[in-house]
């Protein structure tokens, strides 16, 4: 396991990375052109998106193998480029989010085919995985999500991080989509009863406005009695997709452990630690608090300095133990791009933070202003 980092300049932020999408890995000669793209500017980090909509950007036992890639293994190609400079690898996998596209998948092993039942069920008691192109484009969401709460998800995804980090050099595994897409999912008939078996309560009959408040709301005693009823009982619905949400990212972590305890656990979670527990079922400060992450990494993705400020602080109060990496979102059409330098300039003057991770990589390859911005703060080539 390759762990040796190149630094150029004196008192560089520690960690300098970026998302690189798995449409970047498509072309033959793409692993060359992205670590000299790295290494120009000045990267020492890249978190690779090699499982995306149910398929995978490396040989893989257990996914259908992109139809993009041929007989190519991409993430190898990465890794053996990267590891030459000492520029870390760490495999992106899109853990839960399983198909994005409003047509299904060609691949007949897909998940989509070999388990539909896995798939979440709204809150009108459809599954979505047979939602309609209609249905898809009117519920606005990223895509189609796999069912925390049903052991065999759970070892199924972690079957997947231990593939990878079993036939591979890898530097770390990074989690995306780690979370429910929302309060309006994961209304399973056999999960809701056994949930009504325990708490004498379906919480598919929630009111929405009791979905969306902060838990402690419902101690106020100007609300009615319904009201804060609902609240209490939808707070202990909640409860069960965090747990299960944090399950995998235990098993993962477990897995891969006793497979090389180097390779670093990473995570991009919602910055807004609050809305990221109740909307989402993410609790990424207590994943922290329990050591299950060995870097996070807040999505603070945002035009505004100021609000950039306040995630920073929020993100720093819930790191725990684990590095902190912030994710700095740069494809923002305004003016010019020099939020992105005050963004970094923060990062590089917070003394709780480990470094940034730039999304996305196409953006810094095409944008001429945002080479010169980055290199500002690294100093150029990774030797």
């Amino acid at each position: 396991m390759l762990k040796i980092i190149a630094f150029t300049v004196i008192g560089l932020m520690n960690t300098r990375g970026v998302w690189i999408t798995a449409r970047q890995l498509r072309p033959p000669n793409s692993a060359v052109e992205i670590v000299e793209n790295a290494r120009e500017l000045g990267l020492n980090a890249l978190f690779v998106q090699v499982v995306v909509g149910g398929y995978a950007y490396y040989r893989s036992k257990i996914l259908p193998v992109s139809e993009y890639i041929g007989d190519r293994d991409p993430l190898k190609e990465v890794i053996d480029e990267a590891h030459k400079y000492g520029i870390q690898v760490h495999a992106w996998v899109n853990s839960v989010l399983f198909w994005s596209l409003r047509t299904p998948p060609k691949d007949s092993n897909h998940v989509y085919y070999r388990h539909p039942d896995w798939f979440l069920v709204d809150d009108n008691g459809k599954n979505t995985r047979y939602y309609t192109r209609e249905e898809f484009l009117r519920a606005g969401f990223d895509g189609l999500f796999l069912e925390p709460r049903k052991k065999e998800v759970r070892d199924f995804i972690a079957s997947i991080f231990q593939e990878i980090a079993s036939n591979y050099d890898v530097d770390g595994l990074h989690f995306d989509f780690i979370r429910y897409p929302g309060y309006s999912y994961g209304y399973d008939e056999n999960i809701r009863k056994d949930f009504v078996m325990e708490h004498v309560y379906d919480p598919i009959l929630t009111p929405y406005i009791s979905r969306i408040k902060s838990p402690h709301w419902n101690t106020l005693r100007v609300k009615n009695l319904y009201e804060r009823y609902a609240e209490y009982k939808f707070k202990l619905w909640n409860e069960t997709r965090v747990t299960a949400v944090r399950e995998i990212v235990r098993e993962v972590r477990e897995r891969v452990k006793n497979i090389n305890p180097e390779i670093d656990i990473s995570a991009a979670v919602f910055a807004n630690v609050g809305s990221a527990y109740i909307s989402l079922g993410q609790d990424w400060r207590t994943w922290n608090e329990e050591g299950l992450l060995d870097i996070t990494i807040p999505m603070a993705y945002t035009p505004s300095v100021r609000t950039f400020e306040k995630y920073l602080d929020y993100c720093t109060a819930g790191k725990g133990n684990s590095k902190l990496l912030m994710g700095i979102g740069v494809w923002f059409d305004t003016f010019n791009k020099n939020f992105v330098r005050k963004e970094l300039e923060m990062v590089k003057n917070s003394k709780k933070t480990d470094g940034f991770v730039i999304f996305a990589y196409v953006h810094l390859k095409e944008s001429r202003e945002l080479r010169k911005i980055v290199k500002e703060f690294t100093g150029g080539i990774v030797h």
